[in-house]
């Protein structure tokens, strides 16, 4: 079982990648003068292999949220929702505010949900309301470090 962060609106929202993450050959690599993990050799995956690269590593950890389907009976709160999203990032203050800036900046019409589950529970949640003004990076740090917690986060008008 693993947890999971999500997304819910009846309005489509932008997907988001933060992470700089580029997909590169171990060929292209070896000429960037990358060094392997710690774990292999280049040779050993041999020069076509792709592979996932970020010029700098904390980038990795960064806030990417992507279209998602078939996850309607774990998020059953807000199954009435026409478009879910994944959200996956490190859980540290640095992606709280990311994720905070997204939803104030994309969140326009209707409502939108940011649920923490735990996959394979089944757990009925309650989404908690509060009105996008109120939206601060508490809120996200609570989606964050917990499981099964849901918000519903209201237009002001």
């Amino acid at each position: 079982m693993s947890k999971y962060i999500f997304i819910t609106s009846n309005c489509e929202l932008p997907e988001a990648d933060l992470t700089n993450e580029k997909i590169i050959t171990v060929n292209e690599a070896k000429s960037l003068g990358i060094r392997p993990p710690n774990w292999c050799s280049w040779e050993e995956l041999g020069e076509d292999i792709e592979i996932s690269y970020c010029e700098n590593e904390d980038d990795s950890g960064n806030l990417l949220i992507h279209r998602e389907y078939g996850w309607d009976e774990e998020l059953s709160c807000c199954k009435d929702n026409k478009y879910t999203y994944m959200v996956r990032c490190s859980c540290d203050k640095k992606r709280a505010k990311q994720l905070l800036d997204y939803i104030k900046n994309n969140h326009t019409t209707g409502d939108l949900y940011i649920c923490s589950i735990w996959a394979g529970d089944n757990v009925k949640i309650m989404p908690k309301e509060i009105l996008i003004d109120d939206l601060n990076i508490d809120y996200i740090m609570r989606i964050m470090d917990n499981f099964n917690f849901c918000l519903k986060i209201k237009n002001n008008f």
